[in-house]
């Protein structure tokens, strides 16, 4: 092979190492964790400019540029450098940026992140050279070695296969662990990812600066193979490109980001660019720009999830669980489904304040796992004094004072409007409120994240399906498992050992819930497959996976078919029964009566009445509140 063949080959498999470090920083990122980053290129390019300035020393007067900093640092302490600058770009641009949940926001912030960065860098010519940029950079151990052109070429790929291996190991432990389910989750439901006690913003900005760091690497290695930087090759187009590139290749599969950049980035652009040039170069460009595009619209139309999508995760199981999610014999359940002649109504005798039913959970132990009360057992689970909250100059919450105790079941109800779901997220820390208190177990939580209040034992349901959609249903309940090894980036780098055993036994336990919601069968399927009635079953059994000590659930019949509301309401009994704190907000008053001990009634914000199903019934002012609604 010639010369100049030689050379083509080595750019080639150095631009795809390089892309392919990039590439699965951006999968890590936006694949598996959701990260809208169209700010991704400025990380590159910031460990581009770093490791050029911090190896180019005296060549920066040579070529007569003018730099913010200028040394001659030895490698790889210029590639170390690099990975910190991207570091902490990710850290700051992060602050704001990933703040707020919205996908959206997200987006828009950073496309606006990399416009005004590549704006300030070109128009600073005494701090960055302009748009002239730098040349000059040495190469790694270019004196060193003594190699000619083509054999330092080859020398080159060997260092940019090493990188390679290293990145797709750390990217590797990670999506495979459970940290990596728990960051799929926050991809699919961040909302309901932070209800379970995932600290949401703490774990994207991790991810977020990990990847920026591993973005800035790949940009160091670019430059000190080229020996340059311009920013003018570092804009929003390049984002899109590597956008692409996922896209097709298959978002949230790591074989799919490498499928796709070796398409996309690798093939199309890169191997066309160092061919032999022939016709314009304004050609050459043009069937780059109409490669990736027909590319798009064909994987669009024929493959939208991409030509190798993100696989399903089937999990196995041991032969035990296996013969007791197949088994109908009653010493191989773990919970039975409650026949609604079992479902008994509320008695009179059974007031708000009623002495807690007994609070262990025996028909379900080792399914379910109380949280243990240190000291005295806690009387009094949640209470609410004087609580408000206003949504521009409309009272939602006004001056509502309410008591659950431990072991019993509450129901709230009230006409539309009334303020049941502000008030279920103000208890569960979605919301905040503007004055008054809320307090569980002793602790004020008027203040806490959803994911500090869920972590304290207070688990809520939505109103609205809130399935992880693309995780399997027992991904699903294992999400729940916060306390369990692997549950967090250092843990998983070191391995499945680590945590193999602890994620067998919550394997077990999600098992044996599902069995007892009658899910076995649909184990491996997608959650976003289910029905209503299986989503809210699915729910349900999600939040007993965490461990709870209070259960709010926020209309959990919502959108069931009418075949399986009496099953979910023969749970809910159970649950009861069994000693589970509940409070659940729920229009049909049938299952409020069968299924709680006390009703809530509020009405435009405040609390109307506190009873019996049979003393509220005979409420005037409840019957007028219903009435007018």
């Amino acid at each position: 092979m010639s010369a100049a063949w030689q050379f083509y080959v080595i750019t080639l498999a150095v631009y795809f190492g390089i892309n392919l470090i990039a590439g699965w920083s951006l999968h890590l990122q936006y694949g598996v964790t959701g990260i809208q980053n169209f700010a991704f290129i400025i990380f590159q390019s910031i460990g581009a400019y770093v490791a050029g300035v911090t190896t180019i020393g005296s060549n920066a007067r040579a070529f007569g540029e003018t730099i913010i900093f200028g040394a001659n640092f030895p490698w790889p302490v210029s590639l170390l450098l690099a990975g910190i600058a991207g570091a902490v770009l990710a850290a700051f641009v992060g602050t704001f940026a990933l703040r707020p949940m919205s996908k959206d926001f997200q987006a828009i912030v950073m496309i606006m992140v990399s416009v005004i960065a590549t704006s300030i860098v070109e128009s600073q010519g005494g701090l960055f050279n302009g748009s002239q940029g730098i040349a000059g950079v040495p190469k790694p151990f270019g004196g060193f070695l003594g190699l000619g052109i083509v054999q330092y070429g080859w020398f080159f790929v060997g260092l940019t296969s090493v990188f390679c291996a290293l990145t797709f190991f750390v990217i590797h432990r990670i999506t495979s662990s459970p940290y990596g389910r728990t960051l799929r989750a926050i991809r699919e439901n961040p909302t309901s990812a932070a209800s379970l006690a995932v600290p949401v913003r703490k774990e994207t900005m991790i991810v977020f600066i990990v990847g920026g760091a591993i973005a800035a690497v790949s940009g160091a290695l670019l430059v000190e193979f080229i020996g340059a930087w311009s920013p003018s090759a570092w804009g929003i187009y390049e984002t899109f490109l590597f956008l692409v590139a996922l896209t097709i290749g298959g978002i949230g599969n790591s074989a799919g980001a490498t499928l796709g950049i070796a398409v996309v980035l690798t093939g199309i652009l890169d191997g066309v660019n160092y061919l032999p040039t022939f016709g314009t170069g304004t050609l050459s460009a043009a069937l780059q720009l109409m490669g990736v595009g027909v590319l798009i619209v064909v994987c669009l139309w024929f493959r939208p999830q991409g030509i190798l999508p993100e696989r399903r995760r089937i999990i196995g199981a041991s032969s035990e669980s296996l013969i007791a999610s197949e088994s109908d014999s009653a010493a191989h359940r773990w919970g039975s489904k409650v026949s609604p002649a079992a479902v008994r109504p509320s008695t009179a005798e059974e007031t708000f304040d009623s002495e807690p039913r007994k609070s262990e959970i025996s028909p379900i132990s080792g399914v379910i796992r109380p949280r243990p009360n240190e000291g005295l057992p806690i009387r009094e689970a949640l209470i609410l004094n004087g609580v408000t909250k206003r949504f521009d100059g409309l009272q939602a919450i006004d001056d509502v004072t309410l008591t659950v105790r431990e072991g019993t079941a509450v129901g709230l109800i009230g006409p539309n409007g009334a303020g049941k779901s502000t008030l279920i997220n103000l208890i569960a820390g979605l919301e905040h409120p503007d004055s008054g208190s809320i307090v569980y177990g002793g602790h004020d939580i008027s203040r806490l994240a959803p994911h500090r209040i869920a972590s304290l034992g207070l688990v809520r349901t939505f109103q609205l399906s809130s399935e992880f959609q693309r995780l399997t249903v027992i991904e699903n309940l294992l999400v729940a498992s916060r306390t369990q090894r692997g549950n967090t980036m250092g843990q998983a780098l070191l391995g499945k050992r680590r945590w193999r055993t602890e994620e067998s036994e919550n394997i077990e336990r999600a098992r044996a819930l599902l069995h007892r919601f009658e899910l076995s069968r649909l184990t491996d399927d997608y959650a976003g497959e289910l029905s209503g009635g299986q989503k809210r079953l699915l729910e349900i059994a999600r939040a007993l996976m965490a461990n709870p000590h209070c259960l709010v659930l926020d209309e959990p019949l919502a959108g069931v078919a009418p075949g399986l509301r009496e099953e979910v309401e023969g749970h809910l009994v159970a649950l009861r029964d069994e000693g589970m704190t509940l409070l659940m907000c729920e229009h049909d008053l049938g299952t409020v009566e069968r299924c709680t001990d006390t009703v809530v009634v509020m009405d435009l914000g405040h609390v109307l009445a506190v009873g019996t199903m049979n003393e509220i019934r005979q409420n005037e002012e409840v019957i007028d509140a219903y009435l007018v609604s």
